[in-house]
This record gives C-alpha cells, structure tokens and sequence, in this order.
C-alpha cells in the first residue's frame, strides 16, 4: 500500500513538471518586424494556437528592440488571466517607463488593475478594479510624486460617484484642440491636487472645491456659457454673411462686360446679370435685424426689380422703347441705346417698308410715326436714300394726326435736296407731292389744302 501512494505521488509529481515546462514553453514566432528592404529582422508577435486556429495559451508581443512589450494570456481567442503591458513615453528628452496589470475574464477586464511607473522605483499611479470592463470601486489615480497623495474615490459602472479627495475638476476650456468640461453634459477632466475636492454625479462635477473651501463650479460655468454664446454668436455672423453673399450672388453675377459686336444685344448681357430676388426676400425674412448695410442693399436690389425685369425684357425694338419711356435715366439705359440703335440699323429697310404698307394701309398712323421716329434718330448714321424718304412718311403722318406745323417745318432743311437712289436721282420736293398724291386719300390729307399751300411755298 505504501508503494502504491509512492508511485502515485511520483506520477502526479512528473505530470506537474510537465506541465510545468510546457506552460513555459515559448510560443512559435508569428509575425515579424521589417526593415527598408522588406527583410526581416526581429520577432514582433507569439502566441500559441488550439486546434481550431485560434489564439490560446500564451501571447507575447515585443518592442522592435527585442524587449518585450506585452505578457498575457488567451482562452479559444478570449483574453484571460492577468495581463502585462510595458509602455514608454518621452517627455523633454527623459523617458518613462510604465508596467500595467490587468486581469480578464471572458475577454473584458475584470478584477485588479495596476499601472506602476519603473522609471521612478515602484510607485502606483494608479490602482483599482474593474468588473466586466468597467471601473468599479475604490480608485486611487493620479499619483502627485511631489505631494505623495493620490486623486481617490468611487467608481460607479465606470463613472467617478461621489466624492473624489485631491481632486480638481478643471473648468471648462479649449486646450490642445480637447474640449474638458465641467456640467452641461461635458465629462471633466481632473488633476490631483491637494486639499481640492470634487463632487461627481453620474461621471460629472457637480461641485469642486478648492483647498480653502471655496466652490469653483459656478464661475466655471458662468465662463464657459459666456464663451459658448459668444462663439455661437460669431458663427451666426457669419452665416449671416455668408447667406447674405448667397443671395447677393445669386441675384447679380459679377461679370465684366465686354463691348463687341457679337455681344452687344441687351438678352446676351442679361442673362449673365440679373437674377431671382427670391433670395434676398428670403435672407430679409431670416435676419430681419440683419447689419443696416446688408437690409439696405437688399432693399435697393428688391426696389430695381421693375427696372431689371424692363432691361431684361429690351432684346426687341419695343422692349428697348418700354425701357427708354419708363426709366429715362435708369442704370441700363446706355445700353439699352445701343441695343435699340442696332436692332433699327439692322432692321432700317424692314421698318421703312412697314410705314406706307401696315401702316397707312390700316390706319395704324402711331406706328408709322414710331417707325419714322426710329429711322430719323440715326439720322447721321443711315443713307440718304432712307432718310429723305422717311422724312416725307413722317411729314404725311404728322399732318395726318393734325400736326400740321410741325408737318411743314421738317420738311423745310431737305425741300432743295437731291435723293440719288440707285437707279436715278429725284428732287426731293417732287418725291414729296409724288407720295403725297399717293396716299392723301388714305391720310384724309386731301382736303386741307391750307396746309398744302405751306408746302408748295417752301
């Protein structure tokens, strides 16, 4: 029976040393480090595998300097048992090294966690534990190596509850690009410092006192809804211009205009130049207490609406002339001018032709007028064989409308001219009775023989 128990107890013995030596074992390498040259040179990753593939047994991870970086342990590919992890941090040419110990359950942390800085002895910086991943208990963090005191008190599912000792809540501020934040749904950031405490609710300050009991949250808070609606109100501005510059960008292109034959129609110009108000109308209803400037130049480009419409609408002979009778001295009107000018000289034998053949044909005498009003205006720019002949028009239709005068006197600087048609060449005054006995009937002219005498004794 005693041998029985000495080889029982040898056997047990043995498996133990074995598995002993296995579990030391260092796990194949699985991936590397690599130079410029794609080659390989250090070992990055180990870790042991089951037979389905997935990580289990030991893992270990290196620095590309060889040192190891990181100890832990997996379950079928779930972290498991305690954890080592080794980091480094240069600040102003000094380097820190920390060691954290993390125990996991089922892949999330649970139990004691530690990070002890070995740059400086063995000190605890921080230390406390988690359940299922979260803080939970007492924490003490922030080690304050020239005080020796820590930041301390209670977690809650991973939220400071409580009241936390040596502990400054910062107030709310820019810093580095981070927003830290203290109330209004901002979590805190905190500093160890001593004689300061901070009162936490649900992760969040509700109240920070100084060393000498001073309550600091208001004030903070106070600052930060001061800094809050002032950049609201700037990013407002902002947008009021920008929506300002929309409409206005929308309303009227900025184009140069350039003053070439193949441009110089109103229509070609306009449909670059003016736009919708609806735009304006709509930034004067959003920001009715908009900057004075902006309402006022909002206001005028509503106002010149009427004129634009009227500019836009001069690409023919009675659009410039509605144009010219409404806005005498409208910001369009040299150019509707020109337009007018070369819509008549390009048309000058079609309006001509018109007068005796729509014109007096039917009556309609205040349009041959206007076709005779038109031609004369370029007077200096047309041959005399148009203007002679539309002189005479316009003498028969003035005294047709009873204009009699005014009939007799234009007639009085051409009377002893010479038409040079291209055919042959006519006094002026025999081309005068010659359309004159053509259409007296259809003028009711022949009758007014006073009118008549006039003429003949020019």
């Amino acid at each position: 029976m005693l041998v029985r128990k000495k080889i029982l107890f040898t056997v047990i013995t043995s498996l133990h040393f074995v598995c002993s030596l296995m579990a030391q074992t260092t796990p194949p390498e699985r991936t590397w480090y690599y130079n410029d040259n794609g080659i390989k040179t250090t070992v990055k990753e180990r870790w042991d595998e089951d037979t389905q593939g997935l990580k289990h047994g030991t893992y270990i991870k290196y620095f590309s300097n060889g040192e190891r970086e990181i100890l832990g342990y997996y379950t079928h590919n779930k972290k498991s048992g305690q954890w080592e992890i080794t980091s480094t941090y240069e600040v102003f040419l000094s380097t820190f090294k920390y060691i954290e110990y993390i125990n996991y359950l089922n892949d999330e942390a649970n139990g004691l966690y530690k990070k002890i800085n070995v740059s400086s002895g063995t000190i605890i910086v921080i230390q406390g534990n988690y359940t299922n991943g979260l803080e939970t208990g007492y924490w003490k963090e922030g080690y304050d190596n020239t005080n020796q005191i820590y930041s301390e008190g209670n977690y809650v599912n991973g939220k400071r509850e409580g009241e936390w000792k040596n502990t400054n809540a910062k107030p709310m501020e820019f810093l580095s690009g981070i927003k830290w934040g203290v109330g209004d749904g901002f979590v805190s950031g905190t500093e160890t410092k001593k004689g300061y405490r901070s009162i936490f609710k649900n992760g969040e300050a509700i109240a920070v006192y100084d060393d000498k009991g001073i309550e600091l949250i208001a004030k903070a808070k106070v600052d930060a809804k001061n800094a809050e609606d002032e950049k609201i109100h700037s990013l407002q501005i902002e947008q009021m211009k920008s929506d300002f510059n929309t409409a206005m960008g929308k309303y009227q292109q900025k184009i140069d205009y350039v003053d070439t034959s193949s441009n110089v129609y109103a229509y070609n110009y306009c449909r670059y130049y003016y736009g919708d108000i609806t735009y304006l109308d709509t930034f004067l209803k959003k920001y009715p207490n908009a900057n004075q400037e902006y309402i006022n130049e909002a206001k005028i480009a509503i106002e010149a609406k009427p004129e634009n419409d009227a500019f836009c609408s001069a690409t023919n002979i009675y659009g410039c002339l509605q144009y010219e009778k409404n806005f005498p001295d409208g910001i369009h009107i040299s150019m509707v001018r020109k337009t007018l000018k070369k819509l008549v000289m390009d048309n000058l034998n079609t309006l001509q032709k018109e007068i005796p053949s729509k014109c007096f044909a039917y009556g309609n005498i205040n349009g041959a007028i206007v076709n005779c009003e038109l031609i004369l205006r370029y007077k200096d720019n047309i041959d005399k064989s148009y203007y002679y002949p539309t002189l005479i028009y316009y003498s028969l239709a003035l005294w047709s409308m009873g204009e009699k005068d005014k009939a007799v006197d234009i007639l009085k600087p051409a009377w002893n001219a010479t038409i040079d048609y291209s055919n042959e060449s006519v006094k002026f005054k025999e081309n005068y009775f010659s359309m004159y006995n053509q259409y007296k009937t259809q003028l009711h002219i022949d009758t007014d023989k006073e009118t008549y005498k006039k003429i003949k004794a020019l």
